[in-house]
């Protein structure tokens, strides 16, 4: 983090609540990017002239390793899946929104009974199940990259029922 450069930055709004109070956060020296943080809700987010095209963005997506039958990834996955598993009601119908190039989450709600989907722009690219209801939504490892994060954290709420369950997994800074 710089704390050195501390200085508002009216030219851009939080990407996430829109507020125009955002400060210097970080500068991606191997990207070269800058990173901000919102003073009104804490999100760190990367302008969009900074923002990677689809084609680099999957460039980099294809170099991850996610490999269902790896007990790692499995137990980092867990993180995420167990809390929600032991909150859900029996066969509950869900999506992992962003399951990458291998889909593991889905698997470990459909192993514990439930319903899994998966949706992801670059690999299971399907629209229709965007059109759909569910009694949970994951997505891991997915919102600090999002471009329009409100635009998307209201399609996602519009697709869970009643009483459904937004679980979420990301680093924090």
């Amino acid at each position: 983090m710089d704390s050195g450069k501390n200085n508002s930055n009216s030219s851009h709004c939080c990407l996430l609540c829109g507020a125009s109070e955002i400060y210097h956060f970080y500068f991606d020296q191997r990207l070269t990017r800058e990173f901000y943080q919102c003073q009104a809700c804490e999100l760190v987010f990367v302008p969009s002239e900074f923002h990677l095209c689809p084609k680099e963005e999957k460039e980099i997506y294809d170099h991850h390793d996610n490999n269902p039958n790896d007990p790692n990834y499995r137990s980092f996955l867990n993180k995420l899946g167990s809390v929600m598993i032991e909150n859900l009601p029996t066969a509950s119908q869900g999506l992992d929104f962003g399951s990458g190039p291998g889909p593991t989450l889905s698997l470990i709600f459909k192993e514990a009974g439930h319903e899994c989907e998966i949706y992801d722009k670059f690999y299971a690219d399907d629209k229709e199940k965007l059109n759909t209801e569910y009694d949970f939504i994951s997505s891991t490892e997915v919102v600090e990259h999002l471009d329009a994060p409100s635009q998307t954290f209201e399609l996602l709420f519009s697709l869970l029922r009643a009483n459904g369950i937004l679980g979420l997994m990301t680093k924090l800074h």
